[in-house]
């Protein structure tokens, strides 16, 4: 049987922040990547609906040791998928990664201190991985199903009915008046792009949510020009992770002044005496929800356009032509994308077991956000709510790896995090979105102190991983 030092589970973009830290800071040790797609990406390779793009700027997205250098700070999802691609292969990450390997077992065996993985490859036969830890780098949704939304009538529809994490190839949109379900992330990115190949777009929300413009042209290449290429990305990336900080704190200190603010914005890119507060006055305050941005003001030209529309309602139900709202309007279609959300899935589903007990994931918490509760040799890579994911997932995977090191230098081969000052657990993805809101007893869980506290700024939870002890809460043998 093969055995590694470590196994990632994931190409995505924590697995390649884990991959690179690992040969990074413990070159020695042996590592593989196994991911159950065919591509190097995670949700960028699967994601695939027209104008999928990020949604937090590519200078803090993009790797600490990889620059982003297009001049886009909210970009294309294919630019992306070649980028992820590129600064894998930069570092030779690409080679260690085995396509096609869908973990479906991981069990933890304490007699010989190793992890064992039971692995289908391209679903025709199963292997037997061994490793002495493991880091799941899967994110935190369902790659094969999407959220499951109650919608009365749908199946009555006589035309397309297209969700977004399932988009075909070639969909021709062209003369199709699309009504788009939902108003989270997705949908803010899918209706400008619709509204350019369609004849209308129509935005069915429940509620609003808050949208910012954003000028989509990347600032600080300048300093190129007069300093080293590291020295000048170092600088590059200040401004971007201290905004979305100070953007979320603003948020939750003075959420009337945010709130007002917000919707000023969204009205002044608005034609005159548009109903703004019907359709842009969210029932919750900035930041309980994802903040969504609109680059270069995409989603407000569709409608200053006449290519784009919103009704808030309730649908009271779908018929064979169109949609019924809950006030009686009529609502004619000849397509249906369902944005309703993503289905939470922790770990890509895999059971986990540990000298034979059944693991439940969604009862454990993360120590110091990283490593899982009760479970030897086990690290989760997830990102920031309110900032770019990626610098969160490598935080997590240079603690990771403190703590390896931590061991080797004293000859320990286990660590496992014990339940110490855990008082109660709190979700890891502490929104209100209604996708969260449904997922919520399925998620990952954090304490409210101690090293069970959950993530705090990038650059407090950056020094505690780099210098904070590393012993309080751990078990080492």
């Amino acid at each position: 049987m093969t055995t590694f030092d470590i196994i990632i589970i994931g190409a995505g973009i924590s697995g390649l922040a884990a991959a690179h830290q690992i040969q990074t800071s413990l070159p020695h040790l042996s590592y593989t990547i196994l991911e159950a797609r065919n591509a190097i990406g995670g949700t960028w390779d699967l994601f695939r609906f027209p104008g999928v793009r990020s949604d937090t700027d590519l200078v803090t997205f993009g790797f600490s040791w990889y620059p982003w250098t297009a001049n886009e700070i909210i970009a294309k999802g294919e630019l992306i998928r070649d980028y992820l691609q590129e600064a894998a292969a930069s570092e030779g990450i690409d080679r260690r990664v085995k396509f096609g390997h869908k973990v479906r077992k991981a069990e933890w065996d304490g007699g010989k201190g190793r992890w064992r993985l039971s692995v289908g490859v391209e679903d025709e036969k199963t292997v037997y991985l061994e490793a002495r830890a493991i880091v799941f780098a899967a994110g935190y949704y369902d790659y094969d199903s999407g959220l499951a939304v109650d919608i009365p009538g749908l199946k009555n529809f006589d035309g397309d009915i297209i969700h977004p994490q399932f988009w075909p190839k070639d969909l021709d949109l062209s003369g199709k008046s699309i009504a788009l379900i939902g108003s989270g992330a997705t949908a803010i990115t899918l209706l400008p792009s619709l509204a350019k190949e369609a004849e209308h777009v129509t935005m069915v929300q429940r509620s609003p949510t808050y949208i910012l413009s954003l000028p989509n042209a990347i600032t600080g290449k300048w300093l190129y020009k007069f300093l080293p290429g590291w020295l000048a990305f170092q600088i590059q990336r200040i401004p971007y992770l201290l905004g979305p900080m100070y953007l979320f704190l603003y948020c939750k200190l003075f959420p009337k002044t945010a709130r007002r603010r917000i919707r000023d914005a969204a009205a002044a890119q608005l034609p005159k005496d548009y109903p703004v507060d019907k359709h842009f006055q969210p029932r919750y305050e900035p930041w309980d929800q994802r903040i969504c941005f609109s680059p270069d003001g995409d989603f407000y030209q569709a409608i200053r356009d006449g290519k784009a529309s919103i009704v808030t309602d309730t649908i009271q139900e779908v018929g064979s032509k169109g949609i019924t709202m809950s006030r009686g309007d009529q609502l004619d279609c000849d397509m249906i994308v369902t944005a309703t959300g993503l289905k939470m899935r922790i770990a890509g589903g895999i059971e986990v077991v540990v000298d034979g007990e059944p693991v439940v994931l969604s009862r454990k918490a993360l120590w110091r956000s990283t490593l899982l509760q009760d479970v030897p040799n086990c690290a989760f890579l997830l990102g920031y709510k309110h900032m770019s994911w990626t610098i969160g997932a490598e935080i997590n995977a240079s603690l990771f790896c403190r703590v390896l090191r931590y061991m080797e230098g004293r000859d320990l081969r286990t660590v496992v995090p014990r339940q110490t000052g855990l008082s109660e657990l709190i979700p890891f993805l502490s929104l209100k979105s209604s996708y969260v809101l449904k997922g919520m007893d399925d998620m990952l869980k954090t304490g409210s102190s101690g090293p069970w506290k959950g993530r705090e700024t990038y650059f407090v939870d950056r020094l505690k991983a780099q210098y904070l002890n590393i012993t309080n809460g751990l078990d080492f043998s």
